[in-house]
């Protein structure tokens, strides 16, 4: 409790115990199995219309969860919002490849796009002559996936397009933002995958890298820069983050390596607290 009251968040709202502490994350006591046998979306008493997803399971056994069917636009970096905002209404061709088990990725990110985009459409890419015909379809691009899905797309498409230079041509864009996310990232692999979609496309595209978890949400954005020579991730305000020893549960020192464990200040049907990812 010491630890979030430091926070803005608690600083705010003077936390003095863990049940002024729940009061606040709207909780609702879903127990697992009613949560498994639920299969539609749901809308509790206050009015919030609350959506069902399974995770994709990676952390652990796959769990329910259901979150609000609106999203938070505040998590998309400046720099994102200025290239999505900078024409008026153009029409955007997101492109993703569904490789997640956890829909909950593909669509928030669909809604997050929408609200900056009206004229947003989202595409899968299953094959080489699909993904250009997508791409084909407007001047304005946004790639979001895991990293590797991204990299494989790109250097499928410069293999494909390397005896087509007309076609080439018509890969040439106005803006071409990639987010990356649901994967271990060093900054080589955004050099890499920043010059292939630069050769590609014409234009130096706008990476962001998001980490986060289905349950908790956005846990902190980094904006890339071709500059840089390591990731630092800018913290969402919506979670106090706590770098911990995993033996003992007590803080690491600065600059060593410890479990990341996640407190929520926005969650909704559930309470976490010290959540280890």
């Amino acid at each position: 409790i010491a630890a979030l009251n430091a926070t803005p968040f608690g600083i705010k709202n003077k936390l003095k115990d863990f049940q002024k502490y729940s009061a606040f994350t709207t909780h609702t006591p879903f127990s697992n199995n009613w949560l498994k046998n639920t299969p539609n979306d749901l809308v509790i008493k206050s009015g919030i219309k609350l959506k069902r997803f399974s995770t994709s399971g990676t952390t652990g056994t796959q769990k329910i969860i259901f979150v609000p069917d609106k999203v938070n636009p505040d998590v998309v970096p400046e720099a994102v919002k200025d290239s999505l905002e900078n024409y008026i209404n153009p029409l955007y061709v997101g492109i993703h490849s569904k490789r997640s088990k956890d829909e909950y990725v593909y669509w928030v990110y669909k809604k997050i796009y929408g609200y900056f985009c009206p004229r947003f459409q989202v595409k899968e890419f299953s094959d080489k002559e699909s993904a250009i015909n997508v791409i084909n379809q407007s001047e304005f691009v946004i790639l979001y996936d895991y990293p590797s899905s991204i990299e494989y797309l790109l250097v499928f498409l410069q293999e494909y397009l390397e005896d087509d230079l007309a076609r080439k041509k018509e890969l040439k864009k106005k803006v071409v933002i990639i987010e990356l996310f649901g994967e271990p990232l060093k900054i080589t692999d955004l050099h890499r995958i920043f010059n292939k979609a630069k050769i590609l496309f014409g234009i130096d595209p706008v990476i962001w890298v998001s980490y986060g978890l289905t349950e908790v949400g956005s846990i902190g954005i980094y904006e890339y820069n071709p500059k840089d020579t390591d990731l630092h991730y800018q913290v969402s305000d919506n979670v106090f983050v706590e770098i911990l020893d995993s033996d003992t549960f007590k803080p690491v020192p600065i600059g060593k390596t410890g479990e990341v464990v996640v407190s929520s200040f926005r969650t909704t049907g559930t309470i976490l607290l010290r959540y280890k990812t």
